[in-house]
């Protein structure tokens, strides 16, 4: 049986102080905006890579939060790619331009609208998860985060 659920985005930020810490050149810029259309939720924004990049030690850590903002780490999964179902999505719902068969992100600015998170979060088999989520996903390479956002959702099941 299926489980009914909505996923509504309330905040995505910057990380702050991530480990590793940031490039100091930014190889990536991740600028986007949450906006409102009927009873959903949705991202907009431009994401620009200024140096092409490998996407090979991409990652996501899924918390609950409390009331209070305290965390509790739920999953973990370290050193995607490109091949792998959560990088892949990534990829594709931020617009990337980006080589299969290696992987490799090219340079360019690349603009996407309406990014729908319930939808995604729809799209992975097998998930499913009721209350505040922080989703962290990041990319790294050698000693330097190129990037990473925190994306707090509220989920709740659907009658």
């Amino acid at each position: 049986m299926m489980v009914k659920f909505e996923v509504i985005l309330e905040n995505m930020t910057e990380c702050q102080n991530p480990l590793p810490p940031f490039t100091k050149n930014r190889m990536i810029i991740l600028d986007s905006k949450i906006h409102k259309n009927k009873s959903k939720t949705y991202l907009s924004g431009r994401n620009t890579v200024l140096t092409e990049v490998p996407f090979q030690n991409f990652s996501i850590s899924t918390y609950t939060v409390d009331n209070s903002g305290r965390r509790d780490l739920k999953f973990q999964a370290q050193k995607l790619t490109c091949r792998h179902l959560v990088g892949r999505l990534f990829l594709e719902y931020g617009n990337f331009r980006y080589a299969k068969n290696n992987c490799r992100v090219f340079t360019g600015s690349f603009a996407y609208k309406d990014f729908d998170m319930d939808k995604v979060l729809h799209r992975i088999p097998n998930w499913h998860a009721t209350g505040r989520l922080l989703h962290r996903v990041a990319l790294t390479l050698k000693e330097n985060t190129i990037f990473c956002i925190e994306f707090l959702v509220l989920i709740k099941n659907r009658q």
